[in-house]
């Protein structure tokens, strides 16, 4: 990216203009000649100095450090000025690092919980607060430390805030926090990175996966079911005989998140008149649509035959094409991947 307005970098591109050819003594060897010349592979040789494979060593040397440097300067509030001050060049690539830090972890699902039991040391260590914000250490803390346990979200100097909790991801551009479920379009195999089946998976409580879900609000693991046992503990299980749940909202008043209905179906009653006499009863109208009769045998105790009884009963799918008919009662829907997100 070019420099950012106001940013300052000092370290220069040299030679940007040469002239390339095969000439020694020109602007710059080519690339292919200076490939082969004796002076890139065993240094400066005596006898008259060739200007061509210099100006193409110092070029490329300046390329990259006008680049690293650029890279400081668009993200460091000193910039990078040439001062011959090492420390500065070290504390703004440091603080450029830390500042796109978040992205690079967030896309290799590497973002943990801060935990007051762990400690943490200056730049590798990224953390989300119990305040969804994401902090970076500045100075080491935690019980292995001198300073104890910090905790980013009340304490001063020992981290630096980058911001909220915040990835596009694969999950469809919007805010993503440990313990959100989605819906995917993914296969279980092909997931992005932080994102995991809900099939009731397991985890051992000391890997990344464990620690985050025993992070998790003890009300969101109630509500997902999320419990600890010998085998360790578990992501929620949203499969039931390979059917997954349909989502439906709740007031969390005279329903609770989290709470599960199971298969029901509206009750449905019939109301027909009857007429005939002993031995002939028949159903005023006929059987159409959803309805059918047939003809029932013995139907007294004495074991006489009515001349036109019917027995008569409901199907629905009968209105239905047949390729619609099934053993479940069901809207149109699609199918996805219900899946947790964890960030690691």
């Amino acid at each position: 990216m070019p420099l950012n307005e106001g940013a300052v970098n000092e370290i220069m591109q040299f030679c940007a203009n040469g002239i390339e050819s095969t000439n020694p003594h020109g602007d710059l060897f080519t690339l292919a000649a200076y490939a082969a010349c004796i002076e890139r592979l065993r240094g400066n040789q005596p006898g008259i100095a060739k200007r061509a494979p210099i100006n193409r060593a110092l070029r490329q040397s300046l390329h990259v450090a006008s680049g690293v440097a650029q890279f400081i300067a668009n993200r460091y509030e000193d910039g990078v000025r040439d001062n011959n001050n090492l420390d500065k060049i070290e504390d703004g690539l440091v603080q450029a690092i830390r500042k796109i830090a978040m992205v690079v972890s967030s896309a290799s699902g590497g973002i943990l919980p801060w935990k007051p039991d762990t400690t943490y040391n200056p730049l590798p260590h990224i953390v989300w607060g119990s305040d969804n914000m994401i902090y970076v250490a500045e100075q080491p803390s935690g019980p292995g430390t001198a300073a104890g346990p910090q905790d980013p979200t009340t304490t001063t100097g020992y981290w630096l805030t980058l911001g909220k909790y915040i990835s596009g991801g694969s999950g469809g551009g919007g805010q993503i926090f440990p313990g959100k479920i989605d819906f995917l379009a993914n296969r279980y195999d092909e997931l992005p990175p932080g994102y995991y089946a809900c099939y009731g998976a397991r985890y051992a409580l000391a890997t990344p996966q464990g620690q985050v879900l025993q992070s998790l609000p003890p009300t969101l693991r109630s509500t997902l079911k999320i419990t600890i046992t010998a085998a360790g503990i578990n992501v929620p299980q949203m499969i039931v005989s390979g059917k997954g749940y349909f989502v439906r909202a709740v007031d969390g008043i005279t329903r609770l998140p989290g709470s599960i209905e199971q298969d029901a179906a509206r009750a449905i009653t019939i109301t027909g008149d009857v007429s005939g006499t002993l031995g002939s009863v028949i159903m005023t109208g006929a059987a159409t649509g959803s309805f059918s009769a047939t003809r029932v045998g013995a139907l007294y105790a004495d074991g006489s035959y009515p001349a036109a009884a019917q027995n008569v009963s409901l199907n629905g799918s009968i209105t239905l094409s047949q390729e619609n008919v099934g053993t479940e009662n069901r809207p149109i829907n699609i199918g996805m991947t219900p899946v947790i997100y964890l960030g690691v």
